[in-house]
């Protein structure tokens, strides 16, 4: 870990020397104003003293090999891993309280990023983003700009961010999608979206498999939305049925996975799960979660998720929120590219391909243009 000392004339000039030297991973231990020249404590000009950290380069296997005794020396493994993430998700902490107490205390800031910064903290965004932004918006728009040129700038610069967080949707060389989740985020009925959309408009062979039998009336949903469509359905009781249902359907193109909704923040839930994500065939799983839960929520379950392979995330309920700080928060903190978007219950219309520059313009939708 590399740890080093800035001095400088703003909080904002320093961030952008550690920026420069550092990387954007790096994180502010702390920050204090101090007093730098001048002739027996006259004249000294104000500073700002800023101490920053980033995690070092790892070393190379030679390095190691010369640095870690051997296993036959009878050395013990070593708890440093462990310590290094810690002391990582610490460093993370310091960063965000940073964040959020210089988003608090740039009083000179211009009046147009000032009211930027405050609208994006109104929706909850993370301090962190918020002000990583800010900062890429006054290196670009300067002071005396219009508020118009500040909130465009804003704009691009929250979706060039958004654009590494979103994923494709649906593969063609995919042949099962598996739909994950909690309780009560819509996977069936987004399911149901899905295959109206590959049926009607792409002319696709459409199946469907439930292993949703711990709710008769999910079962009855899907089954009446496949009999609409025109499309088989296979209701699964165990693994070895899923196996069979899976050669009935050989025929489709795609097959639709709907599963249980269950507290997966419960790891025997998920590993109840995994035997039916193991048959072998090109697939992508899907992570059905919530505009309206916490952010804290949505990361937790998330991370649940983390050893799935092949994982993107659909988020739904957009139409019940007016917050949208939560779903910026996820991507930010958690590494599943965002596939499909909903924002009400019409099938299949409330359905939409996750474009970065179409979720800027809903963050932004309630920030006026003069």
């Amino acid at each position: 870990m590399i740890v080093k000392k800035y001095v400088a004339d703003s909080v904002s000039e320093a961030m952008k020397q550690i920026r420069s030297e550092l990387g954007r991973d790096a994180v502010i231990l702390d920050s204090k104003p101090v007093k730098v020249g001048g002739w027996m404590g006259l004249f000294a000009k104000k500073k700002v003293e800023v101490m920053a950290a980033v995690d070092s380069p790892a070393p190379s296997q030679s390095s190691q090999e010369q640095m870690m005794p051997s296993a036959s020396a009878g050395q013990q493994p070593s708890a440093e891993p462990a310590l290094h993430r810690q002391v990582l998700a610490e460093l993370r902490e310091m960063k965000q309280a940073f964040a959020q107490y210089a988003l608090h205390h740039q009083t000179h800031w211009p009046a147009a990023h000032r009211k930027l910064a405050d609208f994006l903290m109104s929706q909850d965004i993370h301090p962190t983003l918020v002000y990583d932004w800010l900062e890429q918006v006054q290196s670009h728009v300067a002071g005396d700009a219009p508020w118009a040129a500040v909130r465009q700038c804003g704009a691009e610069t929250i979706t060039k961010w958004l654009s590494g967080h979103i994923g494709p949707p649906i593969q063609d060389e995919t042949r099962i999608v598996h739909f994950v989740g909690p309780t009560g985020v819509g996977k069936t009925t987004t399911i149901a979206k899905i295959a109206a959309d590959y049926v009607l408009n792409r002319r696709v062979a459409v199946g469907l498999i439930t292993i949703d039998t711990y709710r008769i009336a999910a079962v009855e949903q899907l089954r009446t939305y496949a009999n609409i469509l025109d499309i088989p359905i296979e209701v699964v009781f165990s693994p070895q049925e899923f196996r069979q249902a899976i050669r009935r359907l050989e025929r489709c193109s795609l097959i639709l996975m709907d599963t249980a909704g269950r507290n997966y923040l419960n790891p025997m839930h998920l590993s109840e799960l995994k035997p039916y994500l193991q048959h072998g065939m090109p697939s992508e799983t899907y992570v059905v979660l919530s505009a309206v839960a916490k952010s804290d929520d949505l990361l937790a379950l998330a991370k649940q998720f983390a050893s799935l392979p092949n994982r993107k995330l659909i988020l739904t309920k957009l139409d019940e929120t007016c917050k949208f700080g939560n779903l910026f928060n996820l991507l930010h903190q958690c590494s599943m590219p965002l596939a499909y978007l909903t924002n009400g219950q019409s099938v299949p219309d409330d359905l939409a391909v996750a474009e970065a520059e179409a979720l800027t313009k809903w963050l932004l939708g309630g920030l006026e243009d003069d």
